[in-house]
């Protein structure tokens, strides 16, 4: 644990972790401030371990690749993102951070006159009753799951509260992004500004996405070895050929277009990745599939409608070719709108500032492992 630091900033404390009784016992105490509008430490813990999680959802088993043990106290790593700060006060500033612009995000929404969606007022209608049902399904009481998912001292009010202030926010960031529609003119600008960066991921102005259905017929049958490696028969793959000669056919045999190929996918592939999108593939980029899979997609001459057999280690493959877009458009779109979305967070939260007693925050501690 590192030596306490600046009483300004988040290394204030070397380590913010106290017991569940002093949790509990500064509960109400306030340790954020946006003009009027406050946080306090129950309502920090869900903030704090929201962050905690959503970063382990979004990278898993792969967190420890980020320098994170899961099994190790957050106070006592360094962070990868950061080696000023340990993981813990990491997660404490994004935390205070995500407060910051959700609160001010619901107070532009509110100087709008913008309202919650009738879905998202129903979520909260029923917020209560999907907790307690959510608890009940764990054995566990309202008040318990709070202490299992956000660690002694987070509530069941702290939860809501936290639900509350995002989706009363959405609706302005959601008129706001509405607005960020960028011009060909604006990609091609940022495309050239970052064309380096983008040549290093093997992104270029050729580079494109394909769009592709195809129908899976799996070759069936084979002869393992003791290594475990899978060999067929010339006559189970031509048993294979056959089953899938006999799907195109049939496909050619009818109306031969897009939705009809779609509607037989549904009904005949065996790929579980595709069926329920028709045997759609979108955005499939140079080096996703497998050789000959890849190969017929990428070919220079393929136009819409086109149709055949592909066969790869699968089995065969019925394809119809849906079409092609530069990829760079894509990636420059997505990089451009989070670049805007930044911006519009930034500019939003500094109409808002927060100011930060750090020296009254305490956090719990969940055992992750």
């Amino acid at each position: 644990i590192p030596a306490d630091g600046n009483p300004e900033d988040v290394t204030c404390k070397g380590s913010y972790s106290v017991s569940d009784e002093e949790i509990a016992a500064t509960a109400d105490t306030v340790v954020a401030t946006i003009g009027e509008h406050a946080l306090n430490n129950s309502q920090l813990q869900v903030y704090y371990w929201m962050e905690i999680q959503n970063f382990l959802n979004t990278y898993g088993n792969y967190a420890a690749y980020f320098g994170m043990d899961v099994t190790q106290p957050l106070d006592t790593q360094r962070c990868t993102y950061d080696e000023n700060l340990t993981w813990q006060q990491f997660f404490l500033q994004t935390a205070l951070v995500n407060w910051n612009q959700v609160q001010a995000m619901n107070l532009m929404a509110k100087e709008a006159g913008l309202n919650l969606s009738a879905e998202d007022q129903a979520y909260l209608d029923g917020l209560d009753d999907y907790l307690e049902q959510t608890a009940a399904g764990f054995g566990l009481s309202v008040e318990e799951l709070m202490t299992a998912n956000f660690g002694p001292g987070a509530t069941k009010e702290g939860y809501r509260y936290f639900q509350d202030l995002y989706l009363n926010g959405l609706p302005y960031y959601q008129a706001e992004s509405a607005k960020m529609v960028p011009t060909q003119e604006a990609l091609e600008a940022y495309f050239a500004e970052h064309e380096e960066e983008y040549a290093a991921s093997g992104v270029t102005k050729d580079s494109k996405f394909v769009d592709v259905r195809h129908i899976l017929v799996q070759v069936k049958g084979g002869t393992t070895d003791d290594s475990g490696a899978t060999t067929y028969s010339d006559a189970e793959w031509e048993t294979c050929r056959k089953d899938a000669q006999a799907i195109l056919d049939a496909w050619l045999a009818g109306e031969k277009n897009e939705d009809s190929f779609a509607a037989l996918a549904t009904e005949k592939t065996e790929d579980p990745g595709s069926k329920q999108t028709g045997g759609l593939y979108q955005q499939v980029y140079q080096g996703q599939m497998v050789p000959e899979f890849n190969d017929w997609c990428f070919d220079e001459a393929r136009v819409y409608g086109d149709y055949g057999l592909v066969k790869t280690s699968y089995g065969y493959h019925v394809m119809f070719f849906v079409g092609s877009e530069p990829s760079w458009i894509s990636y420059a779109k997505s990089d451009w709108m989070n670049q805007q979305s930044a911006q519009l967070l930034e500019a939003v939260t500094s109409l808002y500032p927060m100011e930060v007693s750090y020296d009254k925050i305490v956090l719990g501690v969940v055992d992750m492992g």
